[in-house]
């Protein structure tokens, strides 16, 4: 009874798999990276009862913009389809009626007996997203940076922090789906990837800083931002490309910025270096003083101070000569002697 079981089964699933088949998928969500294909059926289609894991030779697979479709037979990749548009499939295990005649047809048959019935192939149509993912922040806080200022010779350990976005795409459908996402019952989304690729663009943010920026003054770090992201891009390149198929797209740095302790730090040393000028040390003694008179000025009770100390310094002084007499000029009145 059990061949004749096999038989039957055989025959009612060849018959049934001789349609050629339209496959498409979903529209991919911005989460979704790889997403099994369907078979276009409605309720007027008589390919109700065909195997999910067979596609007739001759069979169409229409691929969406931006995205490719991944066909793959018995485990391995046979075809990548990474232009948009209907492309014809050209399989040869199950070629059928419509793709290999009759003769195909029966060694179909002959093949499924063998197996007791059920259908020794599997092939199926991955579509993978190709299109831009953006919008994953990064931040590194409190990241350890050799600063220099050369106008004062300060050079200082600081704490640096970065913040901002990057993006990234599938640029090889087929390395993608061998090493990343495999053989997936629906979807393959972008949170299973995340934490990873979050990880290393971190460590690629740690080694352009200390490649790019180290020995710059504080104020000279917002003008390396386009320089510093593209060499995360350059770094990550190599890495993701090769190993999973994919790579960045995009990167912008939307703060970098110095510690305020170690900002002070500058300022203060920077204000030092600036008084070891005689000129400017003298104007910020003249200034200081203005201030303080303004001040006293200001003040009810300090304004006749204010008033005695600018005469104290705007009267001439006295000194006296050898001779005995009291003068206010370089030279004695009495005797002709110099001060």
């Amino acid at each position: 009874m059990g061949i004749f079981k096999a038989a039957s089964a055989a025959v009612r699933g060849t018959l049934a798999d001789q349609w050629l088949e339209a496959f498409s998928c979903d529209a991919l969500r911005a989460d979704t990276l790889v997403q099994r294909g369907r078979k276009m059926t409605s309720d007027r289609s008589s390919n109700t009862e065909g195997s999910d894991d067979v596609i007739s030779a001759g069979s169409v697979i229409l691929v969406p913009d931006g995205a490719a479709a991944v066909v793959t037979e018995m485990g391995k990749v046979i075809a990548c389809y990474e232009t948009s548009g209907e492309h014809k499939f050209t399989g040869e295990k199950a070629r059928g009626v419509f793709g290999g005649g009759v003769s195909s047809a029966l060694r179909d048959v002959g093949s499924r007996i063998a197996y007791g019935g059920d259908v020794p192939i599997v092939q199926r149509v991955y579509f993978i997203n190709t299109k831009e993912c953006p919008d994953n922040p990064f931040c590194l806080v409190n990241v350890p940076l050799r600063l220099r200022d050369e106008n004062t010779g300060l050079d200082l350990d600081a704490c640096v922090s970065v913040e901002g976005v990057y993006s990234y795409r599938v640029c090889d459908p087929v390395t993608f789906y061998k090493h990343v996402s495999g053989n997936v019952h629906r979807a393959y989304t972008r949170r299973e990837l995340q934490s990873q690729l979050d990880a290393e663009v971190s460590t690629a943010i740690l080694t352009a800083l200390c490649e790019t920026v180290e020995s710059v003054r504080p104020s000279e770090l917002p003008q390396y931002t386009e320089t510093l992201c593209a060499r995360i891009q350059s770094v990550l390149r190599g890495k993701w490309a090769p190993t999973r198929g994919i790579e960045p797209y995009s990167a912008a740095i939307s703060s970098l910025t110095v510690g305020a302790a170690d900002m002070d730090t500058f300022r203060m040393i920077q204000r030092a270096k600036v008084l070891t000028d005689p000129a400017m040390a003298a104007a910020t003694l003249v200034g200081a003083q203005a201030d303080a008179m303004t001040a006293a000025a200001q003040n009810p009770a300090g304004s006749m101070l204010g008033a005695a100390l600018l005469a104290a310094q705007t009267r001439p002084k006295l000194w006296g000569c050898v001779c005995g007499a009291a003068n206010t000029g370089n030279f004695c009145e009495n005797c002709g002697r110099p001060r």
